[in-house]
């Protein structure tokens, strides 16, 4: 098999870039995400095939539109990527007693050396929440060791800390970003959490990849012509398996805030930017507020990025609780209040000077957050303009971000050695 990774420079057949992420289309977040590298990519790379690495390849070629490889190494491909054929049964049986068997080690070796470039593309690869240091901590340090093995460059593009609980979820993840050729992390807080843990190479902060996103909406303009304002809740799944008390009292304080809208003449417009987990909440939600008599109420399916830009375009406000529910509102152009349930939250919020304008989840409670929706909408001219500039700002920041990513890719840039970029510490995040 050839190994593509030793030859840098000029190919008569086109690059392969893999997309490597814990993504799948139920997240708008790992969507929108990866769209903007593939675009980004595409338009600068003339001769490219991008594929996916991806815990759900069929999913990855549906909602993407690239072929994918398992990124647990188990399990079928997606599209044309023979001769990646399945693991017999009885090996896939045996894999999964133990954490990357030699046999699953080897398949992935056999793709990742027809590979000339791996990004580890944003989000929140640094977690070890969902099966702790053995499962997400492990894979990345598994491809990034065997890529670099076979001399292929590897690049960690705007990636971020969600939690990393475990020693060893930290230790395989310092040990990752050590070898990679290239160290992105999408704001200032993970730069300095995995400082703290020891990382001592060179490392830049940029803004989330999603801020680099052609989504095919221009901004500009004014807000539609009937006033609504979005509410994007989230669900306790993300932090907790069962229901709490926090969450409880989360929901009713969305209700009061609904209600309050309501009764200020505006339309209650419910989006969710992770339909899987927080549909039952925006439903529930609706339910309630209609209870009181209310009609204009609408409950907005977003199963793709544009569906959730459609939705959100024009609100006079948003309140968003995920990551990208708020980020994919401020692309938009949308003033955002955030209620943060997760530091990630607040970093993009203060990168875009609204730090007044988000709160801890853990204190919206009763009608506490009522002062700062009502100032919002009081501000709503001015703030959509800050936001459209800001965004602006960061769209151009990644532009050079992705030249740079795009000589690797093509090969131009495969011996440009690691550097330091100065991180501005008011304004880090782009």
């Amino acid at each position: 098999m050839k190994h593509r990774g030793t030859m840098p420079g000029q190919h008569a057949e086109p690059r392969r870039v893999g997309l490597f992420g814990p993504y799948v289309s139920r997240n708008l977040g790992d969507t929108a995400t990866q769209m903007a590298v593939i675009q980004n990519l595409q338009r600068r790379c003339k001769a490219i095939d991008i594929l996916g690495i991806s815990p759900e390849p069929d999913n990855t070629l549906q909602s993407l539109g690239i072929p994918a490889f398992p990124l647990s190494g188990l399990g079928p491909t997606a599209g044309n990527l023979m001769p990646y054929v399945d693991l017999p049964s009885a090996a896939q049986s045996e894999a999964w007693r133990r954490p990357y068997s030699p046999i699953v080690i080897r398949r992935i070796a056999r793709f990742v050396r027809t590979l000339d470039l791996l990004i580890i593309s944003g989000g929140g690869q640094l977690d070890d929440f969902w099966g702790g240091a053995w499962n997400h901590p492990w894979s990345m340090l598994i491809w990034t060791a065997l890529a670099r093995r076979y001399r292929i460059p590897v690049i960690y593009l705007a990636v971020g800390v969600d939690g990393l609980k475990e020693n060893l979820s930290r230790r395989f993840s310092i040990m990752a970003l050590r070898i990679a050729q290239r160290r992105l992390f999408r704001d200032s807080r993970s730069y300095e959490v995995m400082r703290a843990m020891g990382l001592e190479q060179p490392c830049e902060v940029c803004p989330d990849l999603v801020f680099a996103l052609d989504s095919g909406w221009k901004g500009g303009g004014t807000p539609a012509d009937s006033r609504f304002v979005v509410i994007s809740p989230i669900s306790h799944k993300t932090w907790s398996r069962n229901e709490t008390d926090l969450h409880t009292g989360y929901l009713s304080a969305l209700a009061n805030i609904g209600r309050d809208l309501l009764g200020r003449g505006y339309a209650v417009r419910i989006v969710c930017s992770q339909s899987a987990m927080d549909m039952g909440d925006a439903v529930a939600l609706a339910t309630e507020l209609r209870q009181g008599g209310a009609s204009n109420v609408e409950v907005r399916d977003a199963p793709r990025v544009d569906d959730f830009i459609t939705a959100v375009h024009g609100a006079d406000l948003v309140i968003a609780s995920r990551l990208h529910g708020v980020i994919l509102s401020l692309v938009t152009g949308c003033p955002v209040v955030a209620l943060a349930h997760l530091d990630k939250v607040r970093a993009v919020m203060d990168d875009f000077e609204l730090g007044e304008y988000c709160q801890p989840l853990q204190e919206v409670q009763g009608d506490a957050v009522l002062p700062l929706v009502r100032r919002a909408l009081e501000n709503s001219r001015d703030l959509r303009l800050h936001v459209q500039r800001v965004a602006t700002e960061f769209r151009m920041r990644l532009d050079k971000v992705f030249d740079e990513v795009a000589q690797l890719a093509d090969g131009s840039g495969w011996h440009m050695a690691p550097h330091d970029t100065a991180l501005d510490a008011k304004r880090s995040g782009g």
